[in-house]
């Protein structure tokens, strides 16, 4: 499976024509934001709603959230011509820190993620999806 970070711009404009298959979508918004509209029929979407803050803040990522990722992730086919984006408002800390986490819990490599300068990873978005994954497989 190929895991790629959007924005959530990005994310619309990549994501929304038909000839778009195999993709899985994990789409963040933060808490005042409206989910966005993707009109793809082909894509399998989990929508979730928490701000870009550290643990203990309110809004932050929960365990909730992380449970939903968590039974998401089973239900995806795994083969290599499956593809998961995961997005966000900016496709930078939030997204990168769920997606670190699924590379780390699938392939043990999160390197991609936080070797690029293009990403700023939420460690407890990172954290708390991990162990998740971690305690849940």
């Amino acid at each position: 499976m190929v895991i790629t970070v959007m924005s959530r711009n990005e994310a619309l404009k990549n994501l929304n024509a038909s000839d778009v298959i195999n993709t899985a979508l994990i789409s963040i918004s933060s808490i005042d934001e409206e989910f966005p509209q993707f009109t793809n029929a082909n894509l399998t979407t989990l929508f979730l709603r928490f701000d870009d803050v550290d643990r203990g803040t309110p809004n932050c990522i929960n365990e909730t959230h992380a449970n939903k990722i968590n039974d998401f992730i089973k239900n995806i086919p795994d083969n290599e011509n499956q593809r998961l984006v995961v997005h966000c408002g900016a496709g930078v800390s939030r997204s990168a820190g769920v997606a670190a986490a699924i590379m780390k819990f699938l392939y043990d490599d999160d390197w991609p993620i936080f070797n690029s300068p293009k990403y700023r990873p939420n460690m407890t978005c990172y954290r708390m999806v991990l162990g998740k994954l971690m305690e849940n497989n």
